[in-house]
């Protein structure tokens, strides 16, 4: 069996994008079946930062500028190479911060379940 999606764009109220997706089951015979709608999601009617090279849409201008500096860097400007160092050095330092929490919360686990076993054993 593949597994495939159809996708339905359509205007919202709000004057917005709405793209519904249907799940495609095809059979190894090519018969086509058709479950529910699987997903729905809406693109707001407000603009959104997108890349100026592929369109794509982000959260934040951050966003955008981590994806332009690592999908597109020989288009980027002066200025954008410079933001983009600045945005890439909070991302790793965020991201840093984050492992180190993981590693943290793993630790104190493994231990709290060591004395546990320590005790009751």
């Amino acid at each position: 069996m593949i597994d495939d999606f159809d996708l339905e764009t359509a205007e919202n109220d709000d004057g917005g994008l709405e793209k519904r997706g249907r799940r495609v089951t095809r059979s190894e015979t090519g018969n086509a079946t058709r479950s529910d709608l699987t997903q729905t999601w809406r693109e707001p009617a407000v603009s959104t930062p997108r890349c100026s090279d592929c369109g794509r849409p982000f959260s934040t201008e951050e966003r955008r500028l981590l994806h332009r500096g690592l999908e597109h860097p020989d288009r980027l400007t002066d200025h954008e190479r410079e933001a983009y160092a600045t945005v890439a050095t909070a991302e790793r330092g965020a991201h840093r911060r984050y492992v180190l929490g993981a590693l943290i919360v793993l630790a104190v686990t493994y231990f709290g379940f060591l004395f546990a076993y320590a005790i009751v054993a």
